[in-house]
Parts: structure tokens; sequence; C-alpha cells
């Protein structure tokens, strides 16, 4: 199923998010050696922005990346590109039209907790769930960016775009909805808050939730 909006919308791009959200794929300890497991370039994805996105491989010696491509083709045994794994992406709405995120979109189980409908499109100005799944999944299609899983499977679930007592029981129910269909993987890319009444702010009370 396919849900047409009249053309793609002028949202962040995948590629632009492997260049500006780049940070959050940041690697936890630096590459030992950048030319190690190097043999995989032989096989890289041919996506023009591919080159830009230090995240996965950063050519700077001494500079963080994920060194991904030795888990995309591994010298030995089988490569993990995502492929069978299905990721629900719990964020402001999605561009699925969009050329990079359309192979691996899954029109058919998206949800908006915000209109309780079942489309995860959302607004034209909402660009973060966008950039979000464009970083876990744009596909290897030699356009734009890819994905550090880019054969997995991607579904939005749209949540309100600031935090909220609102937002948090949308979150609730967007989790519950994503471990009750299948969701192998569950992303919630979430800043502070930014509603000083909300129980981030002011500590839980259960009474909140239960009316």
């Amino acid at each position: 199923m396919r849900r047409d909006h009249g053309g793609t919308l002028s949202r962040t791009t995948a590629g632009q998010a492997a260049e500006g959200a780049g940070s959050a794929f940041a690697a936890t300890s630096a590459a030992a050696d950048l030319n190690v497991n190097r043999a995989a370039d032989a096989a890289a994805p041919s996506d023009p922005l591919y080159a830009s996105q230090w995240h996965l491989k950063n050519t700077k010696a001494g500079q963080y990346d994920l060194d991904v491509g030795a888990a995309w083709k591994p010298a030995e045994g089988v490569g993990y590109t995502g492929k069978g794994t299905r990721v629900f992406v719990v964020d402001t709405g999605i561009d699925y039209n969009h050329s990079d995120l359309a192979p691996n979109y899954d029109t058919g189980h998206d949800r908006d907790f915000v209109t309780g409908k079942d489309d995860a499109f959302g607004a034209a100005s909402e660009a973060h769930g966008t950039a979000v799944a464009g970083l876990i999944g744009a596909a290897q299609n030699g356009k734009g960016a890819v994905g550090v899983a880019f054969d997995a499977e991607i579904v939005g679930y749209r949540t309100s775009p600031t935090i909220s007592d609102t937002w948090l029981k949308e979150i609730a129910s967007a989790i519950d909805g994503a471990a009750s269909s299948g969701g192998d993987v569950i992303n919630i890319s979430q800043a502070i808050s930014n509603d000083p009444n909300s129980q981030f702010a002011t500590g839980y009370a259960a009474a909140r939730f239960d009316a």
C-alpha cells in the first residue's frame, strides 16, 4: 500500500541526516587501525553521499567511526545489513516517499499516535523523524545516503514533536504497539524536556496518567 501526498515534501533528507546528525552514531571507541578491514570497500555502497558519512567510515586517522563495512562484508562469515529486521522509529512524521526510504518503508503498519490514523507521514515542518529513519535504514540504492542497516524494514510511529504528558502517553502506546507488532528494534531519539510541567520536570505522578 502506498499513499500519495502529491510529491516528496521538502524535509531533511537522509543525506542531510548523515552530514548533520551523524554525531548520533559516533563510535564508543577509536578504530585501532583505519586501514584494517578496508577490503570491504570493494563492495562499498555506490550511494553518492556515502563518502561524507563519517559516522560509518572515517578516513581521518585517530578519529571515530563505526567501521561498519566490516559488519556489512566481513572477512569471514555472513555479513549483516539489517535484512529480516523490523525497526520501529518512534519519532515525528516520516517522509516515506523519499527515494532513500521508500524501498524499505512499511506503510501497512505505520501509525500516527497524535491523530490516531494509520499514516505516520505527519506535517511538512517535521524533519527529525525522516532524518532518524534515514540514519537507520536509508536504502543502498545508488541514491543519496545509506543507512547503517540499509536492508532493514522501517515502520514509522509518529508522536508529538515536543515532550509533554501527552507525548509520554503516546510514547507508551507506541512502545506497546511496536512490541505487539513484532518489532525487533524500537528507536526513540529524544532530547531533554521542553515542557516544565511534564513529569520530567516535576516528578512522576500516577494520577496524571490514570485519567
